[in-house]
């Protein structure tokens, strides 16, 4: 039996199915110097949220980040009736990746992570990102998908302009 897929944001609202919203930070917030924007937009038709700003690696920096509460006042959401997340995007630049964050992620830095596949579009694609490819960075413990706190998408190293569009995110 397959579980249908569960739409987590098509950015049509404020705010996510879950009832939660994202939120756009840098590494600023640990002393670095990139810059980013977040915004909801259209793009040929079609409601997102476009990401952009510029990875600098100075001060320790290296990333900008949007990232998505999957549970109300800190509770966990259980996702282990599916095996991804997929999300239809257009990448404009920069290197992208998912964050998930669990219980187990006691440190702010800590974190599993798995890189989005594939080259920048300029068209909406759907990429699939199998709980399978999320490593533990800073940490040993095996991710848990019964207790996700967080969605993090997330431009990484190297240092350079990085865009996404984001139109849809759902588990599957």
């Amino acid at each position: 039996m397959t579980t249908a897929p569960f739409l987590i944001d098509d950015f049509r609202a404020d705010r996510s199915t879950l009832g939660t919203t994202w939120t756009l930070f840098t590494d600023r917030v640990m002393g670095g110097r990139s810059e980013a924007q977040a915004k909801r937009s259209r793009i040929a038709g079609t409601h997102c949220l476009v990401v952009e700003g510029l990875v600098r690696t100075e001060g320790n920096g290296g990333f900008l980040q949007v990232a998505l509460p999957l549970g109300a006042d800190d509770t966990t959401f259980d996702a282990s009736a599916w095996r991804a997340i997929r999300l239809t995007v257009a990448r404009g630049s920069g290197t992208w990746a998912l964050h998930l964050r669990t219980p187990a992620c006691t440190a702010p830095w800590m974190h599993y992570i798995a890189e989005l596949p594939g080259r920048a579009e300029k068209q909406w694609v759907d990429i699939e990102v199998p709980f399978t490819t999320f490593a533990g960075e800073g940490m040993r413990t095996p991710l848990d998908v019964r207790v996700l706190q967080r969605l993090g998408i997330v431009a990484v190293k190297p240092a350079g302009p990085a865009q996404l569009a984001i139109a849809r995110v759902a588990f599957v």
